[in-house]
């Protein structure tokens, strides 16, 4: 009998109480851009995972823009702002943006199962009248991850859901004011 419980409770502290995630699965996509005072339009990058996902510290993706572009950069935002990654690179040419970061889990702690805005796309585009696509690459690596890399979700594994935006020019402006009645002299 001793053997049988000395054996049970062997598996019992073998099999772990709370299973830590194994997984990574979620989505990226684009918000509503915004136009701002000085011109350039903001895009929040958001970033979900499914409730039963590990929580991401990593990601990276390659934006293609249908026209070019004066400028494009990611800037930290929302749970990232003021906070320093560990690593942290982007280049950004007239059609394309790329970027990566990884965020330390004690700088910076990304829940699962919510949607997160991570970073802002903000670019400049003089065009007043042509809409302008911005999309994910979907040839190159648009990823989540650890911070460690072992585990990630992407298109290609079909763990990983994107959705790019437009900006439209023509709607930021407000329509022209209507034309004011003229009084009547009444004589």
């Amino acid at each position: 009998m001793t053997n049988r419980l000395f054996t049970l409770a062997l598996i019992f502290l073998s099999v772990p109480l709370f299973a830590a995630p194994s997984h990574l699965a979620g989505s990226m996509r684009l918000g509503e851009p915004v136009r701002q005072d000085d011109g350039q339009y903001r895009l929040p990058l958001i970033v979900t995972t499914d409730a039963d996902s590990i929580a991401p510290q990593a990601f990276c993706f390659k934006l293609n823009f249908s026209a070019p572009v004066a400028a494009a950069a990611a800037q930290h935002a929302e749970i990232t702002q003021g906070r320093s990654a560990t690593f942290e690179w982007q280049n950004a040419t007239t059609t394309t943006l790329s970027y990566l970061v990884v965020y330390d889990p004690a700088a910076v702690s990304m829940p699962s199962g919510v949607s997160i805005i991570v970073a802002d796309i903000v670019v400049a585009y003089s065009d007043t009248i042509t809409p302008v696509s911005i999309d994910f690459d979907a040839s190159s690596m648009t990823m989540i991850g650890n911070q460690g890399g072992t585990l990630s979700a992407t298109q290609g594994k079909g763990t990983l859901a994107v959705a790019g935006a437009t900006i439209n020019p023509t709607s930021w402006y407000a329509p022209p004011a209507p034309p004011q009645r003229r009084r009547s002299s009444g004589h």
